[in-house]
This record gives C-alpha cells, structure tokens and sequence, in this order.
C-alpha cells in the first residue's frame, strides 16, 4: 500500500528530522495500519471464538488420561489419589467449572502440573513440558555437539 506525504523532497532536505516526525506523519501511517490491524484484531478474536472453554478441554484431556492409565480408570480412584472428592472428580469430567484446588488435585493423581490439563488435545504419553529435566538437557547438548561434527 502507498501513500502520499504531505511535504516534498525540497522541504525533507531543509526541515529538522524533530519538527518532521510525528505529527506530520501519525495519520498517514494510521490509515495504512488500520487494514492490517482490522485484520489481526478480527484474525485474533475468530481463534478466540474457536477455542473450546476450559472445562471442556478439561473434560477432553481426563477422559483421554483415564484411557491412558491403568491404574486410574475409575472415578473414584482419581480421587482417592488427588485427595478429592467422587462428586469433584465427576464435575471436571463432565465439562463443569471446578475449583483451583480440585484442578491441583486432579492434576496430582496424574503426576502433572495442574497447567498441563488445560492444554488442549494433551498427549498423555507426551505431556508439553515448559523446562527440561537435567537429562533431558544433557542429552539436547550430545545432540548438539554431534550436529556440529555433521555439519
């Protein structure tokens, strides 16, 4: 998109870069931003609108983790291993708000971070992590020194 300014090249050459900048220039650069910024901001509240609630995706990733472990299949084992409640437990699979706690219960009976449950589609076999284990560490830096050698 172009557009035109409101001084010639004969005045830029004479005008102090000061005087020239924003209050020349502000509404020019505004209009050539608004159809980008439309555009995000409509981009960015259509993802918002598709993204499923919280209980829900909740209510996905427990029925998906219970599938997952053999040893917490029944309502009430998550909850003897949370340290919650049946009635609890049976409210967060059935897409219903629970509190903090509860979600810090749920999230102990799985060994997770209570943040984890509320990642959409969670891998059970492969949780996201936001820090690495020492292991995991030493093993990205062996892979990165034996990429080098490589390249």
């Amino acid at each position: 998109m172009r557009f035109q300014l409101p001084f010639s090249a004969a005045r830029l050459a004479t005008t102090n870069v000061k005087e020239l900048s924003m209050p020349l220039i502000k509404p020019y650069l505004a209009e050539s931003v608004k159809p980008f910024l439309a555009y995000s901001l409509n981009y960015d509240l259509r993802a918002m609108k598709q993204c499923d609630p919280p209980e829900k995706i909740l209510a996905d990733n427990l029925k998906t983790l219970m599938d997952g472990h053999v040893s917490l299949k029944s309502e009430a084992k998550i909850a003897k291993a949370g340290g919650l409640s049946q009635r609890t437990v049976n409210r967060a699979r059935n897409g219903l708000q629970v509190r903090l706690e509860s979600l810090r219960g749920l999230s102990k009976a799985f060994g997770l971070s209570p943040w984890q449950l509320l990642v959409p589609n969670l891998d059970p076999k492969n949780p996201p992590l936001l820090s690495l284990s020492k292991e995991e560490k030493a093993l990205y830096e062996r892979l990165r020194a034996a990429a080098k050698t490589l390249l």
